[in-house]
């Protein structure tokens, strides 16, 4: 559901509590930089016409306190600004929103959590003396209290792993890289359409999507007390949330319903489809990343086990799909007691994330329990590094002594690639 409301974003309480909407759980917005842009000539706009540069930050400050005293007590505010210049001179105008409303209301306002950097990408080629070409905004995180929504597990990517993420997997989450506090998105051309400069600074619908997927959930109110052409209004409703939306031109009402709308829903039907994709690449990705876990302690393990009984072993594991927890075992055909009573092997190991149990047999009694089933062999060398599939019957049939390798079930086949879609 989307709730355009037409209305000065200074009288947001009245105009929230008279609609009686329901708290917002997340508040997206970028309101106007001061002066540097006319909004259609709208009489009483906050920034353009403003003289006083105080008299701005105090309307813009105000209004996010209101949204502070609306919301949620889990929701959090996403504030899209930049900064700009004057005589010469740069103005931190986030952070002077930011020092102002810390001062005025604290401890009972926003509270600052981190600083994103978004990469616009593209950008106009104009510099001049003393100003390079302007490629990023920041993106001002806060929450209302410590408890928030923050869902970092859905936003997680395996875009460009490094190699050598394979000889090291306990490093990663096995949902996927966490990701950094610099976003890229490329920023549409100044509005919508071929060219059409319907509004002069549209947010990315991936950008919205993030900060959406991020900081709420399906039926959660999404908040843009500075609404504009409805971007973040139109992808909150295709992502299932209910949308309202405040601004002081009706010409932007129009604009969100008639075509802002139709493109957000073109948009989500093909994310959807990349989502998908995603969502099978991130589980194939926590699959090998929890197989090479196994591997790595059994390595690790089976490198000491080898060290400290001497006499013939064979290492055999099976593996326990999903689940961390794998049986280690260690087969002789002699009695190994006094061997592991001696060396004080831990029969309850957590390595890597791994619980392994590790269990000391007789060789009779693994090959009743294995039978012809294939298993694989790894080296303990390098503890991903297969040298083929054998059965143990055969193994022990065949050879007349043991080698240094585990005997697994696990089937291992990394194969390196660029992921996508990026989240």
């Amino acid at each position: 559901m989307i709730n355009y409301i037409v209305g000065d974003t200074r009288n947001i309480q009245n105009i929230y509590l008279t609609g009686e909407f329901p708290k917002p759980h997340l508040i997206i917005t970028s309101p106007p930089y001061y002066d540097v842009l006319d909004y259609e000539g709208t009489p009483k706009q906050i920034g353009y016409g403003q003289i006083d540069y105080e008299d701005y930050l105090k309307d813009v400050v105000i209004a996010l306190q209101d949204c502070y005293l609306l919301s949620d007590d889990n929701a959090t505010l996403w504030l899209i600004m930049d900064t700009i210049k004057r005589d010469g001179r740069t103005i931190t105008l986030p952070f002077d929103v930011n020092s102002k409303m810390q001062k005025l209301y604290e401890p009972g306002t926003w509270i600052l959590k981190d600083v994103i950097i978004w990469d616009k990408v593209k950008n106009l080629p104009w510099n001049s003396v003393g100003k390079f070409r302007n490629q990023f905004e920041y993106v001002l995180f806060y929450s209302k209290k410590e408890c928030m929504t923050f869902n970092i597990d859905q936003i997680r990517d395996v875009d460009n792993l490094k190699n050598w993420w394979i000889n090291y997997p306990e490093r990663y989450n096995n949902l996927g890289k966490s990701p950094s506090n610099l976003w890229s998105y490329t920023t549409q051309m100044r509005g919508w359409g071929k060219y059409k400069k319907h509004h002069l600074c549209p947010l990315p619908f991936p950008l919205i999507e993030r900060i959406i997927t991020l900081a709420s959930n399906v039926g959660d109110t999404v908040l843009d007390p500075f609404a504009g052409s409805g971007s973040v209004l139109a992808i909150a409703h295709e992502m299932g949330r209910d949308a309202y939306g405040i601004d002081i031109n009706l010409s932007y009402k129009f604009l969100c319903e008639k075509v802002i709308h139709e493109y957000a829903a073109h948009y989500w039907i093909n994310r959807k489809k990349l989502l998908k994709t995603h969502s099978h690449k991130i589980q194939s990705f926590r699959e090998s990343n929890l197989k090479l876990r196994k591997l790595k302690s059994l390595n690790m393990l089976g490198k000491g086990i080898f060290d400290s009984i001497h006499t013939n072993i064979y290492l055999v594991s099976v593996d326990v799909p999903d689940s961390t927890c794998i049986p280690f075992y260690v087969v002789s055909n002699e009695d190994l007691t006094a061997q592991v009573h001696n060396y004080s092997i831990e029969t309850q190991t957590h390595l890597n994330g791994v619980h392994v149990d590790i269990q000391f047999v007789f060789l009779n009694e693994i090959l009743d329990f294995l039978g012809i089933r294939k298993l694989n062999k790894y080296s303990l060398s390098k503890f991903h590094h297969c040298l083929g599939g054998v059965s143990l019957d055969s193994v022990v049939s065949e050879e007349p002594f043991m080698e240094k390798v585990v005997y697994s079930d696990i089937e291992l086949q990394i194969v390196m690639q660029t992921f996508s879609p990026k989240l």
